[in-house]
């Protein structure tokens, strides 16, 4: 996966090497640019009103059990590979919401996937 900058603007300029697979939290208020590097690249985002809800995202890696958390609303991409449970798979660039009570969901080797979750304040 391709690094990518990021630019804030016009209030100043604060340029940022992003690394691959490291989420970037920022203010929907400011005007950005992106550019990428090299390579492909998947943009994906959670917006929310900070003053409604608080949110995260999570990279996941390999063999690690999603236990869905008791977050308002939660959501899982899987990014490579395939995430196995009870209702079904998940392959590269399949989402899913989960709930409390859902079976856990389960990374198969080489695999990484998004974990998204917004909780009411």
């Amino acid at each position: 996966m391709a690094s990518a900058w990021i630019s804030v603007s016009p209030r100043g300029t604060l340029a940022h090497e992003l690394p691959p697979l490291v989420p970037v939290y920022f203010s929907g208020d400011e005007e950005l640019e992106g550019r990428l590097r090299d390579g492909p690249c998947l943009d994906f985002n959670l917006i929310y009103d900070p003053r409604l809800f608080s949110g995260a995202a999570i990279v996941l890696s390999t063999r690690e059990t999603l236990v869905p958390t008791r977050a308002d609303i939660e959501g899982v991409l899987c990014l490579d590979g395939t995430i196995s449970w009870g209702r079904g798979t998940l392959q590269r660039h399949d989402f899913a919401f989960v709930t409390t009570g859902d079976p856990p969901l389960v990374l198969a080797p080489g695999s990484k996937a998004l974990r998204l979750t917004l909780t009411t304040r």
